[in-house]
């Protein structure tokens, strides 16, 4: 139970600080138009974030709670939009990193909010 707290803690500070790295690659981006930092900041953050919902998940018994699903459906999508405006802009050369990228980005992702079932009971939906 501990080590999960660990590592749910040090998931959640790699994730704020992922957070920060990504509002400047899109500032970056904006003026730019190379949009590699911002797309590769929300993935890794997208998988930080995975795993503190997955360590809390297993706290709860194997429970995602509705919020967490709903954060991690948006980074993912955030994810994969800002890989997309990467393979569109980007180099050549680094499209192959971005698609590798954009399928770990659904993996771990969607691993997760697969494997740890929403709560039943009273006021929730879902088994």
């Amino acid at each position: 139970m501990r080590q999960q707290r660990v590592v749910g803690a040090v998931a959640l500070a790699v994730a704020g600080v992922l957070a920060v790295v990504l509002v400047v690659g899109v500032v970056e981006a904006l003026g730019s138009g190379r949009w590699a930092l911002a797309s590769t900041a929300a993935v890794l953050a997208a998988a930080a974030m995975s795993q503190w919902a997955a360590g809390r998940a297993r706290s709860r018994g194997g429970r995602l709670l509705a919020g967490e699903i709903a954060l991690l459906v948006g980074l993912g999508v955030l994810g994969l939009v800002l890989c997309g405006l990467d393979f569109v802009t980007g180099d050549r050369g680094s499209r192959a990193f971005t698609v590798l990228f954009a399928a770990g980005l659904i993996a771990v992702v969607g691993g997760v909010v697969g494997s740890y079932r929403r709560p039943s009971g009273p006021g929730t939906t879902g088994a």
